[in-house]
C-alpha cells in the first residue's frame, strides 16, 4: 500500500469514527454581518432576530430556547444583547419546503421544533411534530386588526394564514390576530457550516476518593477543546488536562465538599444540629420517639439545646451512595426511615438512603435530602418532618457542631453594645468557656459550660424610659449610628447629634423620637425620614422587641402597613427610610446616651469650644463651662458654671492648653445661667449679623463678625445681633480677646483701617479696626 492510499485510508476511519459518535453543533464562532431577506432563505442554520418596532416594551433581539427539549420556552434576548455563539441555544435550522414558500424551523441539532401558530400556541414540539410556516412581508389583516412587516423582516404565520407569531408576555406565543404591538417581525442571519462548532460525546467517570463508588457523566464538547468534567454539587476536583479527540472515558478524581462533617464509623460519630426553613425562623430538629413524627419546630431555649440528645443527628456514606441519618437520643441501631406516612426513626436491617441534593433556595452552606420514589424531606405547616417537591428553603438543612449555637449566641452577647437596653453585664466573662469550646465544636462538656457560663450573665439593668435620651445603633451596620441628618453615620457613639430623646405620647408605650429638638416625621416606603417640629407630623414609635437586645422601631401612624420600621438604607448613602421589619438593617439597639464629647481647639494657652445643647449635662471632663454676661458694648464676661449645664443654655468651653475634647455627661444641672448673653443653636443656620466664637489671626479668641452667606455650625453658642463688629473676653478680670490699643500715647497719630483695608478718618464706638497691625474694638 502507497503512502497516498494509506492516508486516504486513514482519513476515511477518521471521519467514520466521527461520525458513529454523532458529532452535535454546541455552538458557532460567527453570524453573517448582513440579514438574509426572507425571499432569499435557504435552508440552512441562522440566527432569527424580532424587529417588530412598534412592540413596545417587548425585549426584542435574537431568540433562543431555554433548551432543545419539547416544552422549552423561546425568548428574545433584548434589541441591544449581543448574539451568544458559545451554546447552540440561539441558532435555528431553517428547512425550505419544495414550494419555497413554506418551511420549518427547529433547534440546532433537530431536537425540537416550531409549532404552528393558532391560539396560545408557544412553546417547542419534538422535532417529528414540526410545523409547516408561512412568512409575509407585506401587510397581514386578521381579527380586524392589521400589522405590516418591517422593512427586511416577515411575519410568521401558520400555512392556511389563520394565527400569526405573536408575544406572548416576552416569549414567543401565537395569536389568531394581527396586532401590530404584539405580532412578531423577524430577520434571518446565515451562519455557515464552516463556522459551526461541532462536538462528540466524552464520557467522564468520577471516582470518589477513598471509595470503590463512581459516577460517570456524559457530556458534549467540540473536538480539540480541552476537557471541561461537568461540575457536581458537594463535590471537589482538578479538571483532568488533554483535548478531546472523541470517544475517550476520562476519569477524574474527586473528594467530597460537604456542609457538615460525616461519621465514618458509628463509635465514634460527628452529632450535629440540624435546622431547618432557617429563612423563616430556628425550626430545629428533634427526635420525639420511635415510630413518631420528628418535630421540627423552634426551641423554647436554643442557646441550651447541646443539653438535649435529642436535637443531635450524624451521617454515615457519601455522595454518590447517600446518607444514612441517625439520632444522638434513639442510638445507632435505628436510623431515619421512610414509612407509610412521615419519615420517623425505626428499628430494622434496612436503612433508609437519602440521597443528597443542593437547595434551590437562597439558603447557603446547606443541603436537602431525598431517598429514592420520594419527595425532599421538608418542615411543615406542623412543624413536623414530611416531605415537599422542590428543593426549595423549607426543605433546606444546615448543620450546626454541639458548640455551634452557644457560639453564635455568645458572639451576640458579645456585641451587644455595655448600655443597650436588654444587654447583659460580665460578657467577658464567657472568654474562657469561649476558648475551651472553640478547641473542639463537638465535644458537649465544653458546649455545656459554655451554655452555663451564657446562663449566669446578669441583665444590665438598662431599661426604656420616656424621658430619657438614648442612641439608635445598627444591627446590619453596626458601627452606624441613626444621626439627626437622617442618616446612618459611622463611629457617632459619642456624638450630640446622635442623641435621641424618647419623649411619651398620649398613647402607652408609644413614642415621639427627638433628635436636635426636633421630631422624627412620618415613615414612608423608601423615602428619607424628615425631622419636623410640628407634632402632628411627627411620627409615633412602638418598639418592637426583636431579641438579643435588639428592636424594631414602628412608626404607628403610617400610611404604610409593611415599611413603617426605621431602617438604614444602604442604598441610598445610609439615609433612614421606611423598610419592612424582618431586614437586619431595621432592627437597632438602644443605648443609654450617657455622655457626648466635644472637641477642643487650641488657642494661645488654653483649649476652646462653645456649645448649646438640647438636653441638660450634670458634668464636664477636660474643660470648664462658662456662660458669658455683657458688660458695656465691647467686653463679655465669662463666668464659670459648675452644677452642670442647664438644657438649651449657650456656653463656652475652655480647657488646658492642647487638650483635644470635653466630655460631657448628660444628667440634671442646677447651675445658674441668669443673666448669660450667649444663645445658640441646634441646628445649622444661616449667619444673620451674630457674634461667633473664633480668635483673631494674632490667635486671640472672642466673639467676631462672620462673613456674608457663612453659616453657623449646630450646636454652637453665639451672641445676638449686635452693633458692634467684635466683642473680647475676660476670664477672671483677664483680658484673652482683642487688645484695645486706643489711647496709646506711642501709636496715636498711626492711620487707622477698616478690616477691608480701607483707610478711615474716624472710628466709630464699638467698632472693629486696625491700627499699627493690631486689630481693637473703639471705645
Amino acid at each position: 500500500m502507497n503512502k497516498f492510499t494509506y492516508l486516504l485510508l486513514f482519513l476515511f476511519c477518521m471521519m467514520g469514527v466521527m461520525n458513529a459518535q454523532e458529532l452535535e453543533i454546541s455552538g458557532f464562532t460567527k453570524a453573517a454581518e448582513n440579514r438574509t431577506l426572507p425571499a432569499e432563505l435557504t435552508t440552512g442554520y441562522y440566527l432569527i432576530k424580532e424587529v417588530n418596532p412598534n412592540a413596545s416594551g417587548k425585549p426584542g433581539g435574537y431568540l433562543k430556547s431555554a433548551s432543545e427539549a419539547a416544552n422549552a420556552v423561546i425568548t428574545p434576548q433584548g434589541k441591544n444583547t449581543a448574539y451568544d455563539g458559545s451554546n447552540a441555544l440561539e441558532l435555528w435550522y431553517v428547512e425550505m419546503g419544495q414550494d419555497n414558500q413554506t418551511f420549518t424551523i427547529s433547534t440546532a441539532n433537530k431536537k425540537a421544533a416550531w409549532q404552528a401558530p393558532y391560539q396560545g400556541q408557544k412553546n417547542l414540539v419534538v422535532y417529528a411534530n414540526k410545523a409547516n410556516l408561512t412568512k409575509t412581508t407585506e401587510s397581514v389583516t386578521l381579527g380586524n386588526k392589521t400589522a405590516k412587516a418591517a422593512d427586511g423582516s416577515c411575519i410568521i404565520q401558520n400555512d392556511n394564514k389563520t394565527a400569526c407569531v405573536h408575544y406572548s408576555s416576552n416569549a414567543l406565543g401565537s395569536w389568531t390576530d394581527a396586532n401590530p404591538a404584539s405580532v412578531m417581525m423577524f430577520e434571518f442571519y446565515k451562519v455557515e457550516e464552516a463556522d459551526l462548532i461541532k462536538a462528540v460525546k466524552v464520557t467522564y467517570t468520577y471516582q470518589l476518593e477513598g471509595t470503590s463508588t463512581t459516577i460517570v457523566k456524559e457530556v458534549a464538547q467540540a473536538v480539540g477543546s480541552n476537557y471541561n468534567a461537568p461540575v457536581l454539587d458537594f463535590i471537589t476536583f482538578t479538571q483532568p488536562v488533554g483535548t478531546v479527540t472523541g470517544g475517550e472515558n476520562v476519569t477524574v478524581n474527586c473528594t467530597e465538599n460537604l456542609p457538615f462533617e460525616k461519621t465514618t464509623d458509628l463509635k465514634n460519630p460527628k452529632w450535629f444540629a440540624i435546622d431547618m426553613h432557617s429563612n423563616q425562623n430556628r425550626y430545629m430538629c428533634h427526635y420525639e420517639a420511635d415510630n413518631q413524627n420528628i418535630s421540627v419546630a423552634v426551641p423554647g431555649d436554643l442557646v441550651s439545646i447541646s443539653k438535649d440528645d435529642a436535637y443531635f443527628w450524624c451521617l454515615t456514606g457519601n455522595v454518590f451512595d447517600g446518607f444514612q441519618i441517625y439520632n444522638k437520643k434513639a442510638g445507632t441501631n435505628k436510623s431515619l426511615n421512610t414509612t407509610t406516612d412521615k419519615p420517623q426513626i425505626t428499628e430494622g436491617e434496612k436503612h433508609t438512603i437519602w440521597h443528597i441534593v443542593k437547595p434551590q433556595s437562597s439558603i447557603s452552606n446547606a443541603a436537602c435530602f431525598k431517598a429514592d420514589n420520594t419527595q425532599f424531606l421538608n418542615h411543615q405547616g406542623d412543624n413536623t418532618l414530611g416531605y415537599w417537591s422542590d428543593a426549595d428553603e423549607g426543605s433546606s438543612c444546615r448543620f450546626f457542631k454541639p458548640a455551634a449555637i452557644a457560639m453564635e449566641q455568645a458572639e451576640l452577647y458579645a456585641n451587644m453594645p455595655e448600655n443597650a437596653i436588654g444587654a447583659y453585664t460580665g460578657v467577658e466573662q464567657l472568654d474562657p468557656a469561649i476558648t475551651e469550646a472553640e478547641k473542639d465544636l463537638f465535644n458537649f462538656g465544653n458546649a455545656n459550660k459554655l451554655v452555663d457560663a451564657i446562663k449566669a450573665l446578669k441583665p444590665n439593668g438598662v431599661t426604656l424610659k420616656a424621658g430619657k435620651y438614648y442612641r439608635l445603633q445598627n444591627k446590619y451596620y453596626q458601627s452606624r449610628y441613626a444621626n439627626a441628618d437622617m442618616t446612618g453615620k459611622e463611629n457617632m457613639q459619642k456624638a450630640i447629634s446622635s442623641v435621641v430623646l424618647f419623649e411619651a405620647t398620649e398613647t402607652e408605650n408609644q413614642y415621639h423620637l427627638k433628635m436636635q429638638g426636633q421630631g422624627l416625621g412620618h415613615v414612608t416606603k423608601s423615602n428619607q425620614i424628615r425631622l419636623t417640629t410640628d407634632k402632628n407630623n411627627m411620627g409615633s414609635f412602638q418598639v418592637i422587641d426583636k431579641g438579643n437586645a435588639l428592636y424594631a422601631l414602628k412608626d404607628v401612624t403610617s400610611t404604610e402597613k409593611n415599611f413603617c420600621y426605621i431602617h438604614d438604607a444602604s442604598s441610598q448613602s445610609h439615609n433612614l427610610v421606611g423598610w419592612g421589619e424582618s431586614a437586619d438593617a431595621s432592627q437597632w439597639y438602644i443605648v443609654e446616651a450617657t455622655d457626648v464629647e466635644v472637641t477642643l481647639n487650641t488657642a494661645d494657652n488654653a483649649s476652646y469650644a462653645t456649645v448649646y445643647l438640647p438636653f441638660a449635662v450634670s458634668s464636664v471632663q477636660g474643660a470648664t463651662a462658662y456662660i458669658g454676661q455683657k458688660q458695656g458694648e465691647s467686653t463679655l464676661r465669662a463666668t464659670a458654671i459648675e452644677a452642670g449645664i442647664p438644657a438649651n443654655t449657650g456656653v463656652i468651653l475652655k480647657g488646658a492648653a492642647n487638650e483635644g475634647k470635653a466630655v460631657l455627661t448628660l444628667g440634671t444641672a442646677t447651675s445658674n445661667a441668669e443673666g448669660n448673653a450667649l444663645t445658640g443653636t441646634l441646628v445649622e443656620k444661616d449667619y444673620t449679623n451674630e457674634l461667633v466664637f473664633g480668635k483673631s489671626a494674632e490667635g486671640a479668641v472672642g466673639f467676631y463678625s462672620m462673613a456674608a452667606g457663612k453659616k453657623i455650625g449646630a450646636n454652637k453658642a453665639y451672641l445676638e445681633a449686635a452693633t458692634t463688629q467684635a466683642m473680647k473676653l475676660v476670664f477672671d478680670g483677664d483680658v484673652t480677646g482683642i487688645e484695645n490699643v486706643m489711647g496709646e500715647a506711642a501709636d496715636a497719630n498711626a492711620p487707622i483701617y477698616d478690616l477691608t483695608g480701607r483707610r478711615v478718618m474716624k472710628a466709630v464706638k464699638g467698632g472693629l479696626y486696625i491700627q499699627n497691625g493690631k486689630k481693637f474694638i473703639a471705645q
